[in-house]
């Protein structure tokens, strides 16, 4: 597709490829960020690795506060 002779077409992809390693980079710089803060401010809960066998679960697709989460 670069080797192309249509200008519009090469810039099309070319566009829609960087707008894929913008949006990659900056879920890349939301995780360094969130592991810069677990190092400079650890977790007052300690934070352990473990197993579990499938089961159902819930996502969040919203920004939580803190005071909003139930203890």
């Amino acid at each position: 597709m670069l080797a192309t002779s249509d200008a519009t077409a090469r810039g099309e992809v070319i566009a829609a490829h960087l707008d894929r390693l913008e949006t990659e980079l900056a879920r890349t710089r939301s995780a360094v960020e969130s592991l810069r803060n677990l190092l400079q401010r650890p977790a007052a809960a300690p934070i352990e690795h473990r197993a579990v066998p499938p089961c159902t679960a819930m996502g969040i697709a919203a920004t939580v506060d803190r005071s909003d989460l139930a203890a």
